[in-house]
């Protein structure tokens, strides 16, 4: 609930400004949501095989499964795992 609070609800504030999301090459999904003040990203991977996905360099990790790999500009998502990402707008 703290992380709710502190990095979520700030957001929330803003001005929603819409949603995407991509289906990886395997099963993969991404899923990010733009407001006026910066980004959420979730990554989640569905699959028995790892999911390599970029970080971009104004990302960081708000929440990732135990095994998550975080190499900076790249995390791998171990099977049946997830991250949460924000990036701040500025």
């Amino acid at each position: 609930m703290r992380l709710r609070q502190a990095e979520i609800v700030p957001l929330l504030a803003g001005a929603f400004r819409g949603a995407s999301y991509a289906k990886g090459a395997t099963d993969a999904l991404e899923v990010a949501w733009r407001f006026g003040g910066g980004r959420l990203r979730l990554a989640l991977n569905f699959d028995e095989a790892a999911y390599r996905c970029a970080i971009e360099p104004r990302e960081r990790l708000l929440w990732g499964s135990p095994a998550l790999v975080d190499e900076r500009a790249v995390m791998a998502l171990p099977p049946w795992s997830g991250a949460l990402l924000k990036s701040e707008e500025g």
